[in-house]
């Protein structure tokens, strides 16, 4: 996953024609103005980029000029918030192919969906791709769920050990098995008698215990176990109105 330091970063505006298509022309010219005037990456198309005046294939066009007009100078960040999830996820990893630096949602606008299902949401937007991922509040805060600190740090830990899992998974999946097949090994081997053929079948008994002990719990650890019962407090909880 790359990392970098976003900076300042500036969010260009949509031009269009007359007959409402996207004006690339002077988005070139509007993106450079950006760049001479202090920009350290971009974002977009944002809320100010008329995001929601865009069809998916023309904010898929969009990206794709801008990052090809940027030329790698600075990094350019996708936003893929809608509120369909496989529709931002789909989103999310057409920007990873088109080249994009990160990418960047917030919740879905209009709905006002329980805090778990925020998480839910955002978590697997994230999860869709091997890119950093920003996450902010509406610009309308009314016109959606705001996104409290609880929440946000909720998403980050859960898409923090989505990131995490399959590694982790896989170290255990090795040295952990076969220190408790070796274990057994030597408990065996502590009884006089024992022959080698059941010193064997012993150990590898015992990995397979372990394996299907870790297949079973999901590779759960303590601290991801604590995460797990925060969800599901925070699941139980009612989502508070919106501020007025």
């Amino acid at each position: 996953m790359t990392h970098f330091q976003p900076g300042l970063v500036h969010t260009p505006v949509t031009p269009f024609k007359r007959d409402q298509s996207i004006d690339f022309d002077t988005y070139a010219r509007i993106i450079e103005f950006h760049l001479r005037n202090g920009a350290d990456a971009l974002a977009l198309p944002m809320p100010e980029g008329e995001d929601l005046s865009l069809t998916d294939e023309e904010q898929r066009k969009l990206l794709e000029f801008a990052i090809g007009q940027v030329k790698g100078r600075v990094p350019v960040i996708a936003h893929v918030s809608d509120a369909g999830t496989s529709i931002a996820m789909g989103r999310a990893v057409h920007a990873e192919q088109a080249g994009a630096t990160a990418i960047v949602s917030h919740p879905p606008y209009f709905w006002h969906p329980r805090p778990a299902m925020v998480v839910e949401h955002l978590v697997q937007i994230g999860s869709a791709v091997r890119l950093p991922f920003f996450i902010v509040n509406p610009p309308i805060e009314s016109a959606g769920t705001t996104l409290s600190a609880e929440v946000v740090l909720f998403a980050a830990s859960v898409f923090f050990l989505n990131r995490l899992k399959r590694p982790v998974a896989l170290a255990r999946l090795t040295w952990r098995p076969l220190l408790a097949g070796a274990a057994m090994a030597a408990v065996l081997l502590l009884f006089r008698g024992t022959s080698l053929p059941v010193i064997v079948v012993g150990a590898l008994v015992s990995v397979a215990l372990y394996i299907a002990a870790l297949l079973a719990l999901r590779a759960v650890s303590p601290g991801e176990m604590a995460l797990i019962v925060s969800a599901t407090r925070l699941r139980a909880r009612p989502a508070s109105p919106p501020a007025r």
